[in-house]
C-alpha cells in the first residue's frame, strides 16, 4: 500500500511497480502522481507490463496529473507490451486522470496495448469511478475502462465492468455506466462477488465497492514537524536528536518526516 505522492520525469513508472514481467495482486495506491515531460506508460499500480500476467484485487484512489505531454496513462496500468495474455480482474480506479493535449491516451483501468495483441487482453469485474480528461476535455482518446490508439478493440474480452457516469468519458466499450446512487448499491454490479471479494461499507469513508482484501483506509494523519533548537540554533542535518511526539488517540498510525 502506498500513501506517498510521486513525481516522475521518466517513462514506465507507478507507485507500486514501474515495469513488470509478472503478476501483481492486492496492491493499493492513495498518493497523487504527477508526471512531467513527454513520457509514457504510467499507472496507479503498474507502469508497464511486458509478459504474461494477471493484475488482480488492486485499487488506485490517487489522482494522476500530467504537466507536459505524458501519454498512455491508466488508473491501474499504463501499457501492456507483451505478446501473450494479460488479465485485469477485480480492480478499481477512483482517481481522476488528467493528460495533456496532443497525443494523450488514458484509460480508467488500462491505457494502451498494441493492436496486434488485442486478443490477449482480458478485463473483468473492474470499475472506474474517476474522471478522465485529455487536454482538459472529454475526448475519444480517453476511456472509462480501456483505450488504445487504434479504434475497434476487436478481440478484447471486457466483461462485467462498470464506470461512474458523472465521472467518466466518451468511449465505454465493454462496460456499463451507473449513476452515483447506483454505484452505492451492490445489486447493480452483476457478477461481482460480494461474499468473498467485494463489499460496500459506508462507515469507512468510501461509499462505492471496495475490496475485502484491501479495505479503503484513508492516509494516516501527518503531524506538523516539531522545531528543534539548541541555544536558539537549528540542528544541522545528520545531528542525532532525541524527541517525543504525542500521538492523537484517534490516530492508528503517524508519519514523521
Amino acid at each position: 500500500i502506498n500513501y506517498g505522492d510521486m513525481i516522475s520525469y521518466s517513462s514506465g513508472t507507478a507507485p507500486i511497480v514501474g515495469e513488470s514481467n509478472g503478476s501483481t495482486t492486492k496492491c493499493a495506491n492513495y498518493g497523487t502522481i504527477t508526471l512531467h515531460d513527454s513520457t509514457s506508460a504510467h499507472g496507479g499500480i503498474v507502469g508497464m507490463h511486458q509478459a504474461t500476467s494477471t493484475i488482480s484485487e488492486c485499487a488506485n484512489y490517487g489522482n494522476i496529473i500530467t504537466t507536459g505531454n505524458a501519454t498512455k496513462v491508466g488508473g491501474i496500468a499504463g501499457e501492456y507490451r507483451g505478446t501473450s495474455t494479460v488479465a485485469f480482474k477485480n480492480c478499481l480506479n477512483s482517481g481522476d486522470i488528467s493528460v495533456g493535449a496532443g497525443s494523450g491516451i488514458a484509460g480508467g483501468i488500462l491505457a494502451s496495448i498494441p493492436h496486434e495483441n488485442y486478443d490477449n487482453l482480458i478485463i473483468e469485474n473492474c470499475y472506474n469511478a474517476g474522471q478522465i480528461l485529455i487536454g482538459g476535455e472529454d475526448t475519444t482518446n480517453a476511456n472509462a475502462v480501456y483505450h488504445s490508439a487504434v479504434a475497434g478493440v476487436e478481440g478484447t474480452t471486457i466483461t462485467n465492468c462498470y464506470y461512474l457516469i458523472s465521472g467518466s468519458t466518451t468511449k465505454k466499450q465493454g462496460s456499463t455506466g451507473l449513476t452515483e446512487s447506483e454505484f452505492k448499491d451492490e445489486s447493480n454490479f452483476t457478477s461481482f462477488d460480494f461474499e468473498e471479494t467485494w463489499k460496500i461499507d459506508n462507515t469507512m469513508g468510501y461509499e462505492y465497492p471496495q475490496l475485502v482484501s484491501l479495505p479503503y483506509k484513508a492516509a494516516p494523519e501527518k503531524l506538523a514537524a516539531p522545531s528543534f533548537t539548541d541555544n536558539k540554533q537549528p540542528y544541522n542535518n545528520g545531528t542525532n536528536v532525541q524527541f517525543y511526539v504525542t500521538v492523537p488517540s484517534q490516530a492508528s498510525s503517524v508519519y514523521i518526516e
